[in-house]
């Protein structure tokens, strides 16, 4: 299926639907909404929900705006989500980049349509499935276990999670969101201080390049390649040969843009990682090699520019205070 993906950060969706409530009064962007559904129901464009906005939605104290974003969302989206890099987008890349490396008679993956999900479960980079609490239970009937399964990844069903019906499980769902990104943060902030403060640019860069590559890649690598029964050493006749770290990570480009932006942030902010920074990188990893527009913030448009990312990746990255040329863009990719 050949449809753009749109990825949008939690800052856009809030200013679309702004737009979409009424609530904007700027009419240059009043039928954008508009536009959005009607690409989305034709199905030439896909608008989705991950992981990073199921979050940041979650967190939002006022009942009522909670809802009517969530609303929106699903809406627009139509259920539609995107996995996120370190479940999904990573391990399907060392797998296409070893399928290349050895030559292997096996299809590689389209990322760009395998990372797209539906509800719940796409959100979380999974597939699916119902596993008996009991070694002794009857198996259920096929037919009952796809009605229950599609139950789960129903629109309704992601539109409670995300708007937090359920109180109490919000609350546990911003739980064991924070444990999880309190560890990814803690792992970036080693890896950035264990590298010496008077390294020069370049010596610093590879440093950290390389820390990244040993505790973040190489065990999704090795894997990967176990389960396609083969080695990691390059022993195999490789089709081409890596010369160097950073164009070994090329060939991962969800880990690329990671890493690159982790970098370029801790050069011009030393010290902790903000959850903020944490949850846009995470989102960004993913959403520039594989989405037609991303919309994020200036900062990170600035960062992504200069690293020429857009360029390597095709995408256009623009910020959220750009709805005007998001607009053109919206009908050039149409």
């Amino acid at each position: 299926m050949n449809r753009s993906i749109i990825c949008l950060d939690q800052n856009a969706w809030i200013q679309l639907a702004r737009i979409f409530y009424g609530n904007d009064g700027d009419p240059s962007v009043a039928k954008l909404p508009t536009k959005m559904f009607e690409l989305a129901n034709q199905g030439s464009h896909v608008f989705p929900i991950s992981f990073e906005r199921l979050h940041e939605t979650q967190k939002i104290s006022n009942v009522e705006r909670r809802k009517r974003l969530a609303r929106f969302m699903i809406d627009l989206s139509d259920g539609f989500t995107i996995g996120p890099a370190d479940k999904r987008t990573i391990p399907l890349e060392c797998y296409n980049y070893l399928v290349d490396l050895h030559c292997l008679p096996k299809l590689k993956y389209d990322i760009g349509e395998e990372i797209i999900g539906k509800g719940i479960s796409g959100i979380f980079g999974a597939r699916g499935e119902l596993i008996p609490n009991k070694p002794d239970a009857e198996p259920i009937p096929v037919d009952r276990r796809k009605e229950i399964i599609d139950y789960f990844n129903s629109n309704e069903v992601l539109f409670d999670i995300i708007s937090g019906k359920n109180e109490e499980l919000r609350r546990s769902s911003l739980e064991t969101i924070k444990s999880i990104h309190d560890e990814g943060r803690r792992k970036m902030e080693k890896n950035l201080a264990e590298i010496p403060s008077g390294m020069d640019k370049r010596k610093r860069h590879l440093g950290a390049l390389s820390n990244f590559l040993m505790d973040s890649i190489l065990p999704i690598m090795t894997m990967e390649a176990l389960k396609l029964g083969i080695p990691f050493d390059g022993s195999a006749k490789p089709k081409s040969k890596i010369k160097s770290p950073e164009e070994f990570l090329r060939q991962i480009p969800s880990a690329y843009v990671s890493f690159e932006l982790s970098h370029a942030r801790d050069k011009q902010c030393c010290g902790k990682v903000m959850e903020n920074d944490f949850n846009d990188i995470s989102f960004l990893s993913y959403a520039i090699p594989y989405a037609s527009v991303v919309v994020t913030e200036r900062t990170w448009v600035q960062i992504a520019k200069r690293l020429k990312l857009d360029t390597l990746y095709g995408s256009v990255i623009i910020s959220v205070s750009e709805m005007g040329a998001f607009k053109t863009l919206l009908a050039l990719n149409g």
